[in-house]
């Protein structure tokens, strides 16, 4: 029997809510694959994951701005 292709999960909410170390950790403990959006009226960032892994970080708040200076921010 063949299985039903997998649906895209999308989850909303509020960092006030969960604090953001928390769902980096979900993340890479549930070994997720795909793109945190995180946007504050016009300024957005993207951590794009593989496997739980954070592998490229876009910001519209610093667009030069690289992943290790992303994290130390």
């Amino acid at each position: 029997m063949a299985e039903s292709p997998a649906k895209e999960s999308y989850v909303k909410g509020s960092l006030t809510q969960v604090p953001f170390p928390k769902v980096l950790n979900f993340i890479n403990q549930a070994g997720k694959t795909g793109i945190l959006a995180l946007s504050h009226g016009k300024r957005k960032v993207h951590i794009h994951c593989d496997r739980g892994e954070i592998v490229y970080v876009t910001s519209s708040y610093f667009p030069d701005l690289t992943l290790g200076e992303f994290l130390l921010k």
